[in-house]
């Protein structure tokens, strides 16, 4: 039995299909509530086709191929400058306002944040500011690498031990809306949100 369990893991690791750790058309992104006004953003995906997305970016913007050392002080910042900008989130939820609640629809956006850059995986993690006190809906495009045709973002949304997930693709135009998720919750399943 154990001989079989070997077998079927070594084949499963060996196709390409079934073994996405190395697969440079997969990013995960996750929006994350830590607390009541605390929200961060996590992108993390293989150096290659984050790179390749922001130097296909930088010549669209700037006309010209931009030549750039990767994990220098100014590839760094313009990759920065990159997921920041395209950081695409629309909140909607009520805030409190002069003892009444308000709607609101805003546009989160990223703040301070830090990264590791590696070719295997690259992680970025950045506060999210902006967000309103209560999110109904959440709707959001991650058109991060969305050159690439086999590129596929698998996003979470998460708020404290319970999880939500999509999959963004061209297909989807790298888009979703999330009704209510961030509505439902029970204290007790979050702690420290007190």
């Amino acid at each position: 039995m154990n001989r079989i369990l070997r077998l079927l893991l070594l084949v499963c690791c060996s196709i390409p299909a079934l073994s996405l750790a190395h697969d440079s058309h997969l990013a995960t992104l996750q929006i994350i509530r830590l607390g009541v006004d605390r929200w961060v953003f996590e992108l993390k995906t293989p150096l290659y086709g984050l790179d390749q997305s922001l130097r296909a970016y930088l010549e669209e913007r700037a006309g010209e191929p931009t030549e750039l050392l990767v994990g220098s002080r100014e590839y760094k910042e313009r990759l920065v400058d990159y997921v920041k900008a395209e950081f695409d989130v629309t909140a909607t939820g009520s805030t409190a306002s002069h003892n009444a609640r308000e709607v609101v629809a805003v546009h989160p956006t990223l703040g301070r944040g830090r990264l590791k850059l590696d070719e295997h995986q690259s992680t970025l993690v950045f506060e999210i500011q902006g967000m309103p006190e209560k999110v109904e809906q959440l709707a959001f495009r991650f058109a991060y690498m969305s050159h690439n045709d086999a590129q596929h973002h698998m996003v979470r949304l998460i708020d404290g031990v319970r999880s939500e997930r999509y999959i963004l693709n061209g297909s989807n135009d790298f888009a979703a809306v999330n009704r209510g998720f961030f509505l439902s919750v029970d204290a007790r399943l979050r702690p420290g949100l007190q």
